[in-house]
């Protein structure tokens, strides 16, 4: 990777403070890399690997967002949600970064 850096950002409209059972989170992860389209993500809760699902739903193409950003949205937020959150970007090459 020539270059890489993260910017991890919790979801604007709720700081810590405000983050509630039932509620939906949006966390976004932001790489600057070259070149940012061959860019892939992943994300771990606690280092285990998440997919997407009904609550848990990743994304990273959404055209609304900046090239190189991905978007972890839990919906309904549970206690059993709350953990460390780890953002992985890889390119397709092999160089890979990880950020929490």
């Amino acid at each position: 990777m020539k270059k890489g850096r993260f910017w991890i950002t919790p979801d604007p409209y709720h700081n810590d403070d405000n983050i509630q059972i039932g509620r939906e989170v949006k966390i976004s992860c932001q790489v600057e890399a070259t070149p940012p389209e061959e860019l892939t993500f992943g994300w771990l809760k606690n280092g285990r690997a998440l997919r997407s699902s009904e609550r848990m739903v990743i994304t990273q193409t959404d055209p609304d967002t900046s090239p190189g950003t991905t978007n972890l949205d839990i919906i309904d937020l549970k206690f059993t949600d709350f953990g460390t959150y780890t953002c992985v970007a890889a390119l397709k090459g092999g160089a890979y970064l990880r950020s929490a």
